[in-house]
């Protein structure tokens, strides 16, 4: 089970039978934008391959006049350029290999919603909704792992973070930016929007910040929206003892639009 935290929009979401999708490298988290290969040192055996090479495609009837010792003696005065050329050719095809965050979309989610540092990253004003991802096979949720020795290429670079972070126990849903159709545009920012299915939501948490009026929002769409009328709805409450809380299960009710 993994818990997908929303604010807000997840009444609209809820109604169309969307999830939002984020773009990685628009994250303030380090280790997710675009990479920059670095600079390529080119090699005397590297210059000669590319010489030989140049020599190779030159013109039958040139190529007869010119023997490739002298070709590699005219070139010697053009070496320095010749081997940024080559370094830069290097470099951008190391930068397809290795693909960029951009190519891709993706969802992070949850697996404890008991734990106090999830709810802090997230904000105790967020829904978050239980989702069986057995029951979203489209969506694939990996965990993530948490290391500091990440890959170099996306997407798997995307399946990595800081062990610092560790505790929030995550999993995300990676996808190709060009398989998802669907966006929005808001506040000047692009969404892109995941569809989900309606039974694989088994449960929603409702955060002890969140405004009565989300609450009645919320509680009204799930009483009149057959989809989702026989999924759990649980509300955070303190409880008695230190920083700890638990879910009290059942729908949201007329007195709690007060």
């Amino acid at each position: 089970m993994y818990y997908l935290p929303l604010k807000d929009e997840v009444v609209t979401l809820l109604k169309k039978g969307f999830v939002p999708l984020s773009a990685p490298e628009e994250t303030s988290l380090p280790g997710y934008r675009s990479l920059k290969p670095g600079g390529v040192q080119v090699t005397d055996e590297q210059y000669l391959r590319h010489m030989r090479n140049s020599y190779a495609q030159l013109p039958a009837q040139l190529a007869g006049l010119l023997t490739f010792e002298a070709f590699l003696q005219q070139a010697q005065q053009k070496r320095k350029d010749i081997e940024r050329a080559i370094s830069a050719a290097a470099e951008q095809a190391q930068q397809l290999d290795a693909g960029q965050p951009q190519d891709w979309l993706w969802l992070t989610m949850y697996s404890n919603a008991d734990s106090a540092l999830a709810w802090s990253v997230a904000g105790f004003d967020s829904v978050w909704l239980a989702i069986d991802e057995q029951r979203w096979p489209e969506a694939d949720v990996q965990p993530i792992q948490y290391t500091e020795h990440w890959p170099a290429s996306f997407p798997q670079r995307l399946l990595f973070d800081s062990p610092q972070r560790a505790a929030l126990m995550q999993g995300r849903v990676i996808l190709p930016r060009e398989s998802v159709p669907t966006s929005v545009e808001v506040a000047g920012q692009r969404h892109w929007l995941l569809r989900i299915p309606p039974h694989a939501i088994r449960r929603i948490l409702i955060g002890s910040g969140v405004s009565n009026r989300l609450r009645t929002e919320l509680g009204a769409m799930l009483r009149q929206d057959f989809r989702y009328q026989r999924i759990p709805v649980a509300t955070m409450q303190a409880a008695d003892i230190g920083m700890r809380w638990q879910f009290q299960t059942g729908l949201l009710t007329s007195s709690e639009k007060a």
